[in-house]
């Protein structure tokens, strides 16, 4: 029996989404520079920053002489 999928015939997938508020597509920035343009985004990392530090999680302090630090970045998504 030759069928579509041994032919390696597919039908594109499609996605709906369904909503009655707008969404524009690029509402979550690639990087850090592209966040600091909007005041919403940086009022999010300066929340952050300061809960972090509240919180006694997050301090800064300079590298031991014999240890490279780790890298970090940060993630900007819409919940």
């Amino acid at each position: 029996m030759v069928t579509r999928s041994i032919n390696q015939i597919y039908k594109p997938k499609q996605f709906h989404v369904v909503t009655k508020h707008f969404i524009p597509h690029a509402i979550e920035p690639s990087c850090v520079s592209q966040a600091l343009y909007d005041p919403r985004w940086k009022q999010a990392m300066f929340e952050e920053l300061t809960a972090l530090m509240r919180h006694n999680i997050w301090i800064l302090a300079p590298p031991p002489k014999n240890r490279n630090p780790i890298s970090c970045k940060w993630v900007f998504w819409v919940k």
